[in-house]
């Protein structure tokens, strides 16, 4: 992405976050998702094009705790009632009862020496692996952070793409496979490197891949691009390599401008996906039919929440949170909201 698009989006963002208009309750509804802008191959099966209603009963948007860090990034939960949310220089630990307390200082690292657009290392992803360690994907670095917050920097090289390593997945098998650009890299436990994915010599070609998700039985890769604002489904051939991609939908947001790219993808436990929306205040939901809709957050003036939510980051409840609920984390507030969806995150056994 070149400077002239980062400075335009950012100056579009800090907009977003204050505007008059937007002060007050605003309605928990779904906006249909426009037909004119899916693109749905004939090979594709998970998509289609009518939108579904909203949900209904308590699903409205609640502040679960707030601090006073100006950049909300990563979240993830363990198994033993801690959420952990990256923030500019720090990873965050937060209790059930929303108690904020410092985990890991990274401003002990070295710093990032690329030009993103926020200063590295910056926790952008998080993949908790078999013996309890946080997986990070921090723009310029791949970081091991263990349970007492000891901090191992595990890769460190220039990571492509509009935030360089923004997304982190694993595999049954111990891999790992970051975003990187047009590509997708996977590492083995042992570190060694190779190029999953490589959509600059396919068609369609990316160029800013952005996040990235195994479906539960591991049949597909989902992925986000930024600069295309696109969905992609990369299905998982018999001997673990990836096939043609499928792009399921593109600018779920009818003029968007320069907001509007998909960003993070979770799956539910009955197979619904929920992949976040960069500024538009709303939330992508597929069910497992392959029915689409979007989900507006709406403003609740009980909290005092002022303006749209901007640039989110999502993931479900873990143990000792509502687990029935999407925890949100936002670019330029530190803020963390709660929405509740009624269902529970997929766990892999």
């Amino acid at each position: 992405m070149n400077k002239s698009r980062v400075l335009l989006i950012f100056a579009l963002g800090m907009l977003s976050l204050f505007p008059s208009a937007c002060i007050g309750k605003l309605p928990a509804t779904a906006t249909p998702v426009p037909a004119s802008a899916t693109l749905i191959p004939a090979s594709a099966t998970l998509i289609s094009a009518t939108p579904t209603k909203a949900p209904s009963g308590n699903d409205k948007l609640k502040i679960f705790t707030d601090t006073t860090a100006s950049v909300g990034a990563g979240i993830i939960f363990d198994d033993n009632g801690n959420m952990f949310v990256g923030r500019i220089g720090q990873l965050e630990k937060v209790s059930p009862d929303g108690k904020v307390s410092l985990f890991c200082d990274l401003t002990e690292l070295p710093a990032g020496g690329h030009n993103y657009y926020y200063k590295s290392p910056l926790i952008w992803d998080m993949a908790i692996d078999a013996d309890g360690d946080i997986l990070a994907a921090a723009q310029d670095r791949i970081l091991k952070i263990h349970p007492d917050g000891q901090l191992e920097t595990l890769i460190s090289e220039r990571f492509e793409g509009f935030l360089g390593a923004s997304g982190i997945e694993l595999d049954n098998q111990g891999n790992f496979y970051i975003t990187n650009g047009s590509q997708i890299v996977k590492y083995t436990p042992d570190l060694k490197k190779t190029v999953f994915i490589d959509s600059s010599i396919e068609e369609p070609a990316f160029s800013s891949f952005f996040s990235l998700s195994f479906d539960p039985d591991y049949k597909n890769l989902y992925v986000t691009d930024f600069h295309s604002k696109s969905l992609i489904k990369y299905p998982i051939a018999p001997d673990g390599s990836a096939l043609s991609p499928i792009v399921l939908i593109v600018e779920p947001v009818k003029n968007s401008g320069g907001f509007g790219a998909p960003l993070n993808i979770v799956f539910s436990e009955n197979s619904n996906i929920y992949v976040s929306i960069d500024g538009m205040s709303q939330i992508l939901e597929i069910n497992k039919a392959g029915d689409m809709e979007l989900i507006y957050l709406g403003i609740n003036p009980e909290d005092i929440i002022v303006g749209p939510i901007s640039n989110h980051i999502i993931a479900f409840g873990g143990k000792g949170f509502d687990e029935e609920s999407l925890f949100i984390t936002l670019y330029g507030r530190g803020t963390i909201y709660k929405y509740k969806v009624g269902e529970k995150a997929f766990i892999r056994p």
